[in-house]
């Protein structure tokens, strides 16, 4: 095993990985506690990295319309995760 700064190769890829399943985890348990439309919108766009052009376009949705309803996704989230 190579080392990094006392740690492993190996040992560093797993913490990375067990981090990103928890990232996961947590976004998902997030949006499922919206609605529909933005659980999927945050979806799409932090987790499969769309962007809103391209989500928009799959819903047949303007690009004006998709960045409105991310900005106000965007402050619903601040909001709620402010408290």
């Amino acid at each position: 095993d190579r080392s990094i700064d006392g740690r492993s190769v190996a040992a560093s890829n797993e913490l990375a990985a067990h981090a990103e399943t928890e990232t996961a985890f947590l976004l998902q348990q997030l949006a499922q506690r919206l609605s529909s439309f933005d659980g999927n919108l945050l979806l799409w766009h932090v987790r499969d990295d769309q962007p809103l052009s391209e989500i928009a376009r799959a819903l047949g949705l303007s690009q004006r319309t998709m960045r409105r309803a991310w900005l106000r996704l965007q402050r619903q989230l601040q909001r709620e995760l402010m408290v």
